[in-house]
């Protein structure tokens, strides 16, 4: 068994004594590791060690580094965080137990209880309870009989053969933002877990109800208070971190109207037929075909036509601007340590922009242009009427004010989509370096992280042994040397002003501008909550 020698506390007080701790689970296997070990043989109680294993960097870092969240330092074990909230999605049959109550109040207790049946995510998650599949089908005749005849099998839940919502309910179990409704439901989860099995309908859950984010109060006359909260949702609610796609489903005209499910686009099991590699389907579970047009083509069939298509979209046909995807699922959400599409299928809306704050598509794939250019033409080819643009989105490319004047949230996606090979395409990379670089001294580690990822895709950028856990001198030294390759490249070409990229009429950064941006950066604190 794998053990980790630590100083742990001591009791409820401050001191501190060196331990060795054995590792009792991980979490993580496409992008990152977290470890957990337990606390106590008194208890099935479990804590967090306070460093994470970034897959693709083969290295360790701080816990704290790998979400979008203020800086610190200090070492989290988090004890309990798993059997109190991890449990609720990434395991099946949990039984939390972590507390016992006093007069209907919980009081956190050291002897948690927790149990499940599975770790992880396993069978039972999606189909429900299978021990009457597994004794009704003990029965040869039985089974081949519905073999033959190609007849359902009612003693166990299939989401394929659900309705689209109920189908979809079946991830949005997991996949979505919900709260209690009292405290005394959430005790009721605590003992028993929450009920649900596939087919049933979570609307009718009495111990917890999905977000409304539309400020709407529910039957349980409570309001979807939490549209207004940054560390989920975009001011408008719709969802901004990972692992809330139900709720960005559910706001999509296309289930709404239509028939659009997760299992539309989403394959959860490798067809024996499917040519790609296993890491490559696992990556994102997405169904032959699904990952291009064929997903909308399926029901949107009037743009299967070429020059429906080209009319439509004002790209041509192999351009990234006639993917469905990068107009209306645009990388707006983020999660891991990067950005990740939208699950709410919508359009570009510049008015949206400007009132939320959310990148719009265009500017995320257009990203040397500014938002009064995609208002233009959002106007000429859609008719969606001028609007008042700030001086700033008029005269600088909207990516750039986003990464010096935008939160963290907008810092990270912005950055992100610098390292994008559609945006890359789309806009030219020779302008990136000095934007890139200034974040690589980021207040959040996570920012710094997807800069530097940006940074590396480019040639010639001159990082060397950049570490974003570096000391801030060792970080400015990398920064300004970022700069001088940046300019030293730029030295022996001809010269082409780009005023919205901030660039001169020499060729050289306009300093005065960048500076002025870079000082009305908004600097709220701001923790996404994936």
């Amino acid at each position: 068994m794998a053990e980790i020698q630590m100083s742990v506390p001591s009791g409820n007080s401050e001191n501190f004594v060196h331990a060795t701790q054995p590792i009792v689970m991980t979490t993580g296997s496409h992008h990152q590791q977290s470890y957990w070990f337990s606390l106590n043989d008194a208890t099935r109680g479990v804590a967090l060690f306070p460093f994470a294993y970034l897959i693709d960097q083969q290295r360790w870092v701080p816990r704290g580094s790998i979400f979008l969240q203020p800086r610190s330092r200090v070492a989290q074990y988090e004890a309990g965080l798993w059997n109190q909230n991890c449990i609720k999605c990434h395991s099946t049959g949990a039984l939390p137990r972590a507390n016992h109550f006093v007069d209907g109040n919980a009081v956190y207790s050291d002897r948690m209880d927790t149990k499940v049946a599975e770790f992880g995510i396993a069978c039972e998650s999606c189909p429900g309870p299978g021990e009457r599949h597994c004794q009704v089908n003990r029965d040869p005749v039985r089974r081949y009989g519905h073999h033959l005849v190609g007849a359902a099998d009612d003693s166990i839940s299939n989401p394929a053969r659900m309705s689209h919502q109920f189908a979809s309910q079946v991830c949005g179990q997991c996949h979505g933002i919900f709260d209690f409704y009292s405290h005394a439901s959430w005790g009721k989860w605590n003992e028993r877990g929450f009920g649900y099995r596939p087919g049933q309908d979570l609307a009718d859950s009495k111990i917890r109800f999905y977000v409304n984010c539309s400020g709407v109060t529910d039957t349980e006359g409570i309001s979807g208070w939490y549209g207004a909260d940054p560390r989920f949702f975009w001011s408008d609610g719709m969802p901004r971190t990972s692992g809330r796609e139900f709720n960005s489903l559910v706001r999509s005209a296309c289930y709404e109207r239509g028939t659009l499910s997760c299992l539309s686009c989403h394959k959860l099991h490798q067809d024996s037929s499917d040519g790609r590699d296993v890491k490559e389907w696992a990556d994102g579970l997405v169904g032959p075909g699904m990952d291009g047009n064929d997903a909308c083509l399926s029901c949107h069939s009037d743009l299967k036509s070429e020059s429906n298509l080209v009319a439509h979209t004002h790209h041509s046909a192999e351009s990234s601007g006639s993917n469905c995807y990068n107009c209306h699922m645009p990388y707006t959400t983020y999660g891991l340590l990067k950005a990740i599409r939208s699950h709410e299928i919508n359009s570009p809306s510049v008015p949206v922009t400007l009132q939320t704050g959310r990148p719009t598509a265009c500017n995320l794939c257009h990203l040397d242009q500014t938002l009064q250019w995609t208002s233009n033409w959002m106007s000429e080819w859609y008719g969606s009427g001028n609007v008042e643009i700030p001086a700033e989105h008029q005269e600088t490319a909207s990516s750039i004010v986003w990464m010096l004047r935008g939160d963290a949230g907008q810092r990270a996606l912005a950055a992100w989509a610098c390292g994008w090979p559609d945006a890359v395409r789309a806009s030219g990379s020779d302008w990136m370096a000095p934007f890139l670089a200034q974040l690589l001294e980021d207040p959040y580690d996570a920012v710094r992280l997807v800069a530097e990822r940006s940074l590396r895709r480019m040639p010639e950028t001159e990082l060397g042994n950049y570490d974003f856990l570096d000391t801030d001198e060792n970080v400015a030294r990398v920064h300004q040397r970022v700069l001088d390759a940046w300019r030293e490249r730029r030295s022996g070409t001809q010269a082409v002003e780009k005023k919205r990229v901030l660039i001169d009429g020499n060729g050289r950064l306009m300093q005065s501008e960048f500076e002025q941006l870079l000082e009305s950066r908004d600097d709220t604190p701001i923790s996404l909550l994936e």
